[in-house]
């Protein structure tokens, strides 16, 4: 295997690559099935439904971005990490409720956005793992 594919695609641990995979391919199953959803309501309504050209495209795009998303989310760990290290959070729950929120909503955009984010990831990678090579 080629060293830079060692540093930079292959470079993430095992185990954070399985658990960010896993949950990229929860929410692109909720994404596909949500597509299909809306595809086979507006049929059943006498709409015209949503374009095939659309609909292939957005199940490229989302499997792409399950596939890609662990990397995006390594890049949002690190530059979190950077930030905030090791702090600890104490917060009322209306708070907490709040916080919750807005990470949800950043980890749809990490999935969404992943195709972008990802070669940035692979460079972020490449200076981490070079030093054990």
């Amino acid at each position: 295997m080629p060293k830079i594919l060692a540093l930079t695609v292959f470079g993430l641990n095992n185990r954070f690559y399985i658990k960010y995979f896993i949950y990229g391919v929860l929410l692109a199953a909720f994404l596909w099935l949500s597509i299909d959803y809306i595809h086979k309501n507006a049929i059943e309504q006498g709409k015209a439904g949503l374009d095939t050209t659309y609909i292939w495209f957005n199940r490229i795009w989302v499997g792409l971005s399950a596939l890609l998303y662990p990397y995006a989310r390594y890049l949002y760990a690190k530059i979190w990490g950077f930030f905030f290290g090791e702090s600890e959070w104490y917060l009322g729950g209306i708070l907490l409720l709040l916080v919750y929120y807005f990470k949800l909503m950043v980890r749809v955009c990490l999935f969404l956005f992943a195709v972008f984010i990802t070669p940035i990831a692979w460079l972020v990678l490449y200076f981490d793992n070079r030093k054990f090579y």
